[in-house]
This record gives C-alpha cells, structure tokens and sequence, in this order.
C-alpha cells in the first residue's frame, strides 16, 4: 500500500507545534516554573523592583518565543526545495518505504518509538527526537484505515498533547 503526498506549510508548522508542546510540557515546563517561583519569592523577600523586573522579563520573553515559533517553522519549511516536499511512502508490516527527489529510504517499524495522531497528522517519532510527519489528507479512507492498524500493531501510542474533541452525542 503506497499514498503520495507534498508536506504543507500548515501540516510542517503543526508537527512542529506538536513536538515542542509536548517538550515544554515536561523538563522545560519544570525549569520555567521554578525560575519563576525563585523569582517572585526573591520579590516578596526582598521588594526588590529587580525581581519583579526579572518576572516580567521572563513572561515577555516566554511570549515571544511562543509567538515567533511559527514564523521560524514557516520560515524553515519555505527553505526546503519544493521538488524535496513531496514524496511516496509505501507501508508494509515490515515498515515504510520513503522515496522522493531527495532520497529514497526503507525504515523498520523498530526504528520508532511511538507514534501521535492528531486531527490532521500521524506523527511517527523516532528516539533520536525525529519525527515523521504524514498527513491524514494523502490518505484515501480504507488506505488511512490499513496504515492506523499497522502503526496500532507496531507503536506504542503516545498520550494525545490535546483533548480529542468528542462528537456530539458520543461516549
């Protein structure tokens, strides 16, 4: 079973955001979280207007990282050459076979760790925090069906970064 697909600039941007959500969401989340807690408790120590300088620093500065983010990303995806945008992947119990105009590549399903299903991706993640975005939209129903069971029978699947969104009437 093989589907051909070109990445969009919106499909690059939200792998992106998935993979640095879930980042933030463990150590990083921890570190910002106490150097804010020393900083504010340094301000109630202290009334020191450096402290309270220093929190407000670090929530501008939190908030534009969060808001350039998606400028880089689209910024990134825009350097790659449009002809490596598009590519093949055939899959197989064995694992998946990339091809496009830049490299042709056969994975074992061994080689990732887990996977996440988003609303619009199936993100295969590799240990080495590299992951394999594929979009739900290159896929016909029955052949999105096949590709899910074989992730299913050889991926663990990650907790979803968000809420599934359920429909009206269901569970």
């Amino acid at each position: 079973m093989a589907v051909h697909y070109r990445l969009s600039e919106s499909d690059f941007v939200a792998a992106q955001r998935e993979l640095i959500g879930r980042r933030l969401r463990g150590r990083g989340l921890l570190l910002v979280v106490a150097i804010l807690m020393i900083a504010g408790g340094l301000y109630v120590l202290e009334r020191q207007v450096t402290a309270l300088t220093f929190l407000v620093g670090m929530a501008i500065a939190l908030v534009a990282l969060w808001l350039l983010l998606p400028w880089a990303w689209r910024r990134a995806y825009r350097a790659i050459p449009p002809e490596h945008r598009e590519q093949s992947v055939e899959f197989s119990p064995d694992g998946l076979v990339f091809d496009s105009a830049m490299a042709h590549a056969t994975v074992r399903w061994g080689a990732y760790s887990h996977y996440v299903e988003t609303d619009r991706l199936i993100l295969l993640h590799q240990p080495s925090r590299v992951i394999v975005p594929l979009p739900k939209s290159a896929f016909p129903p029955d052949e999105l069906r096949r590709f899910r069971d074989l992730v299913v029978e050889h991926l663990p699947r990650d907790r979803p970064a968000r809420r599934p969104k359920v429909a009206a009437g269901a569970g």
